[in-house]
């Protein structure tokens, strides 16, 4: 985990990283309460920007992240998962120009709906305006990286 919070330029930075070469997506979760775990991942072929931004922002260790083709070049990844993703996520947000919509749904997905078992109301109905708000902000997410393969504007 991050020892400080990194600066307006580290967020700048991360922030470009996802524009460029990030995925902001949730995943099917089995073993999650709540069905869905947030993902936040950079992937590219220079292993030791991908090791800045673990070193900057945390999330797990840099991996090889294996391609289908024998043609393709070896490439890394730099993941977040579930609320590793949210400090990141908020501090990028103000600085991302085509994947801000998407920022912002993780953020939502994560501040509001990511409580599961611990924090989701108990009473009927309320749990069930629950499930609805998550499914939405799920349905969106998906809207939104559907779109011309993942690429858009944000508006």
């Amino acid at each position: 985990m991050m020892d400080a919070m990194p600066s307006d330029t580290d967020a700048a930075y991360l922030a470009g990283m996802i524009d460029g070469e990030g995925s902001i997506y949730l995943r099917t979760h089995r073993d999650s309460h709540n069905g869905w775990s947030l993902r936040l991942l950079v992937t590219n072929t220079h292993k030791p920007m991908l090791e800045h931004l673990h070193e900057t922002w945390g999330g797990r260790p840099v991996r090889i992240h294996r391609s289908s083709s024998e043609r393709a070049r070896e490439c890394f990844q730099w993941r977040c998962y579930g609320l590793d993703a949210l400090v990141p996520l908020q501090s990028a947000a103000p600085f991302m120009i085509v994947k801000q919509p998407l920022a912002l749904l993780g953020i939502r997905f994560l501040t509001e709906y990511r409580l599961g078992r611990w924090g989701a109301p108990t009473e009927p109905d309320e749990l069930e305006a629950f499930r609805r708000g998550r499914d939405r902000v799920h349905d969106e997410m998906l809207d939104l990286n559907r779109q011309a393969g993942g690429w858009f504007r944000a508006r």
